[in-house]
């Protein structure tokens, strides 16, 4: 529901289908940092953990904003995290907020900062690190998310990912789905190109895979689907321009996106990615990215052999049809549709030209996420996998 306003920006950006998908999510939406202020009150907490990005609130020029809507809270802010951020981080900030007995956290930043602060709030740490302790925060502090990128979608689910050396850990809580949502486009106006590319990304494919995925439900699917068109009308446009209106239109369907895989889950696609990241340094988005066209093209061809989703074959197929229409194509044209997307954002189109080596697909290939594998509606047996990644590796069209 929204906070005080019967409108948002994205009724007009992004249309009716939108605007009543946010405001049904069952998450408490504002629509600008300037409400902040107004949902620590409403919520009654005065002592609040910020979890923030500085880089990203020095470029949106948030930090007059949040200083004045923090006045007369007693506040802690947070900083000390990276890119795919580390469980340890994750384990510090959980105990910041627990030596500050905050009664909120707020996140301000990317995936990795939302991650961290949704891990803090609900100190799922506790059960998962060797080093900590299993006494900290009960009550769990309230979580309030505002976004300042637009892809991972994080501020509308109960996942959190962490790195603990090297291997990537996924946690679900439902504590982590933020209760209150700051959704205001003023915060990734000022996203570079580059970031704004390989989040668009990520936000673009959990729509697709959100519409083959195992999990998927019909309201999963709505999500999917609003989701899917959004993104594909903006993103080249979101990277290359910049402009409000595409900006906008990105944060919104990110968001729905968000909602889109909390009900129903990542699939192959993404389950590759954390390797593609972990090992080579590719972003997330853009790892993902590289090999969705491809299983997009496989499910297509799923078989009764090597299906997995109890639905059938035939269902698989038609899901899949579902998700390559959102690029505007039948799931045959889906790899060359992805590999011309990532061309004109100026990203590296093939595993090859994105650093990894030949010789290491087959270590690849082994080192899946099963749980996120386990969601795809195809089941790839470990050569039929490697000669997808090899097609992936070696992609020219």
């Amino acid at each position: 529901m929204n906070v005080h306003s019967p409108t948002s920006p994205f009724a007009s950006a992004c249309g009716e289908e939108a605007h009543t998908l946010i405001a049904g999510s069952g998450q408490r939406v504002a629509y600008s940092l300037d409400e902040l202020g107004l949902l620590l009150h409403q919520i009654g907490a005065t002592r609040v953990l910020l979890v923030v990005d500085s880089g990203a609130a020095d470029a949106a020029r948030a930090w007059g904003r949040i200083e004045r809507q923090l006045a007369g809270a007693v506040v802690q802010r947070f900083e000390d995290f990276c890119p795919n951020p580390k469980l340890s981080q994750a384990v510090a900030a959980a105990r910041a907020a627990a030596e500050l007995r905050a009664e909120a956290v707020v996140a301000v930043g990317g995936g990795s900062c939302l991650d961290i602060a949704k891990l803090a709030a609900a100190g799922t740490w506790a059960g998962v690190a060797a080093s900590a302790r299993a006494d900290s925060l009960h009550p769990a502090p309230a979580l309030i998310a505002a976004p300042t990128t637009s892809g991972s979608g994080s501020e509308a689910t109960q996942f959190a990912v962490a790195y603990d050396a090297g291997i990537k850990k996924s946690y679900a809580c439902p504590q982590m789905r933020p209760g209150c949502v700051i959704l205001d486009p003023t915060l990734v106006a000022a996203m570079p190109a580059r970031l704004a590319a390989v989040s668009g990304l990520d936000a673009l494919a959990q729509a697709v895979e959100s519409l083959w995925a195992v999990g998927g439900t019909a309201r999963s699917y709505r999500y999917a689907g609003a989701a899917g068109r959004l993104v594909a009308s903006a993103l080249h446009a979101s990277v290359t321009r910049g402009d409000g209106a595409s900006r906008t239109r990105m944060m919104a369907g990110a968001f729905l996106a968000g909602q889109a895989i909390n009900l129903g889950k990542t699939t192959a696609a993404h389950a590759v990615s954390y390797s593609l990241t972990s090992r080579y340094g590719i972003a997330h988005g853009h790892a993902v990215a590289l090999t969705l066209g491809w299983f997009g093209d496989a499910n297509a061809r799923t078989g009764n052999d090597d299906c997995v989703d109890p639905r059938g074959p035939a269902y698989v197929r038609r899901r899949a049809a579902c998700g390559a229409a959102l690029l505007g194509c039948a799931p045959a044209e889906l790899p060359r549709a992805v590999w011309a997307l990532l061309g004109e954002l100026g990203l590296p189109r093939s595993l090859r030209e994105a650093g990894v080596p030949e010789e290491a697909l087959a270590a690849i290939a082994g080192s899946v996420n099963q749980e996120r594998m386990a969601n795809n509606p195809r089941r790839f047996d470990p050569p039929t996998l490697l000669g997808l990644l090899g097609r992936a590796w070696d992609a020219e069209f």
